[in-house]
């Protein structure tokens, strides 16, 4: 009997060594991110980052058309190369990655890679798009490469997505449940530089911007400090966090050792929210964390962003945070030119204060003028029902934050993209002249005049005003306002307003003159 059972524990015994050295061979196969899949696109013109893991000290090779280069992965397994810039090619290729086994990707072009990214406006499906049924017509390109991203959260940055995905050649299978905002600004950038793009669908709809951010994207803004002390302090190689942590300890050891000699002892110290990691869509740099950081080091081009809703009511406080989103994405990318077009929210009846979207809408207004590469896409003439807050009409956001990537980042000045913009405000007696920046000629897109303009005198009180256009500037006048001190335009979160330049772009809410904010 002692004899079997000796024997079935070796049996067991040498199982189990079995299983754990198939596991350990599984784990030390060479291995890629997620993101590196046959179909996929990488950038052009830039250094392309190829990274994964192996053995530690494995010899691992990577070769892709006409280079190939070698690398020995480190103590824990990482390994790293970059291939020199590509140029753009439609052909396939294929790369692979080779070590103790070998990975080939298949279907491989080279172009341009952009992320979308964003919350409901930016995840919204092309299937749901008003513009849908015609796109059905011209889909079939594969030329435009998709990858969608499953959501998902983590306190910690990861490694890997948590969900594979794969790329998908642009189809009538692909495109409907992709982002009808990132498939409509791929195929303008696609048609227009006649190279191949990929595009990565990486949202969550009803998400704040702070989830999105890093770590560093926090630690470059002074203003907002109070949020990189706080993410600081739960970052287990903190200083902060080591010294927390250890008084907590010790605070445990004392209580367990009291506890010991006494037979009624009170509750254990709480155990300090300071160390307590960020979960969950809604806290700051979790969906980065998930959905942004396997992503890097990736060579991208740029990202487009649709996003604001959750962070109504802000004001300029939101500028400061789409400062920390983009200088943040740019490091962690390792890519300082990194593009950054994004859509200004449409008007939408929230209720409340009438005036704190325009007030949001002034601050993102603002990043463009203080960023470069950064661009804005006005939409306040998009929507069809001002209490729906996905307005459905996706393709002409897509095209107006590709014509800001094609002139501000690939440099096609005949891409016309910026909208009139403010630029000084003269009063005149009892008229305020209003002059505005990029336009030739101002017109109203519904042939009326122009509407959604307010003067107000000393007393601070606005008034609708009468407006005429001349050339590039707008005659302003009230006849209850007899000398005019400030303006301001679509100054409310029900405002479609219909003034726009030449080229059809809208002009967005502003304010001047007065106390206001210039």
């Amino acid at each position: 009997m002692k004899c079997r059972f000796f024997r079935c524990v070796a049996v067991s015994l040498i199982g189990l060594t079995s299983m754990i050295a198939s596991v350990s061979s599984l784990y030390a196969e060479v291995r890629l991110p997620e993101i590196f899949a046959s179909n996929m696109v990488l950038q052009q013109d830039l250094k392309v980052p190829v990274w994964g893991w192996a053995d530690p000290g494995e010899k691992v090779t990577v070769t892709f058309e006409n280079q190939s280069q070698s690398v020995v992965a480190d103590a824990n397994g990482r390994w790293r190369i970059s291939l020199e810039p590509l140029k753009a090619n439609a052909k396939p290729s294929v790369l692979t990655v080779k070590a103790g086994n070998e990975i080939r990707l298949e279907n491989v072009l080279v172009g341009e890679v952009w992320i979308c990214s964003g919350q409901s406006n930016m995840e919204w499906t092309t299937s749901r798009s008003a513009e849908y049924q015609e796109a059905l017509k011209t889909v079939n390109n594969p030329n435009i490469r998709l990858f969608h991203i499953t959501k998902t959260a983590s306190g910690d940055p990861q490694e890997r997505l948590t969900v594979a995905s794969s790329w998908k050649q642009a189809s009538v299978e692909s495109i409907p449940n992709f982002s009808a905002v990132g498939y409509y600004f791929g195929k303008k950038i696609q048609a227009e530089l006649n190279v191949p793009v990929g595009l990565i669908n990486s949202s969550w709809g009803g998400t704040r911007i702070e989830p999105w951010t890093p770590p560093v994207g926090f630690q470059s803004v002074p203003a907002l400090k109070n949020f990189a002390d706080e993410i600081a302090a739960k970052d287990p190689n903190s200083q902060s966090y080591r010294q927390l942590a250890a008084k907590t300890l010790s605070e445990y050891q004392k209580w367990i050792d009291g506890a010991k000699e006494n037979q009624r002892f009170a509750p254990p110290p709480a155990f300090p929210n300071q160390l307590q990691p960020f979960s969950g869509a809604g806290q700051p740099t979790t969906l980065y964390n998930a959905m942004i950081h396997p992503l890097t080091p990736l060579a991208v081009r740029g990202a487009i962003w649709y996003q604001g809703e959750s962070n109504m009511g802000e004001g300029a406080l939101y500028a400061e945070k789409m400062k920390a989103l983009i200088q943040g994405w740019r490091t962690v990318f390792d890519n300082p030119d990194l593009g950054f077009y994004y859509a200004q929210l449409a008007p939408y009846d929230y209720g409340g204060n009438p005036t704190r979207l325009a007030e949001l809408w002034e601050a993102q207004s603002s990043v463009e003028k203080t960023i470069p590469k950064t661009g804005q896409a006005v939409i306040n003439d998009l929507v069809t029902n001002i209490k729906d807050i996905h307005p459905p009409r996706k393709l002409p956001v897509g095209n107006r934050l590709a014509l800001l990537a094609l002139n501000r980042t690939y440099g096609l000045k005949d891409a016309v993209c910026a909208s009139p913009e403010f630029a000084k405000l003269e009063l005149n007696g009892k008229t305020a002249v209003v002059h505005f920046a990029n336009a030739k000629q101002l017109k109203t897109r519904d042939g009326k005049s122009p509407d959604w303009f307010e003067i107000a005198g000393a007393d601070g009180v606005y008034h609708k005003a009468d407006a005429v256009i001349d050339g590039v500037t707008i005659q302003l006048t009230n006849a209850n306002v007899a000398q005019p001190h400030a303006v301001r335009y679509a100054w409310n979160q029900l405002a479609e307003p219909n003034v726009q330049n030449e080229a059809g772009l809208q002009l967005g809410a502003f304010r001047a003159g007065g106390n206001e904010t210039k």
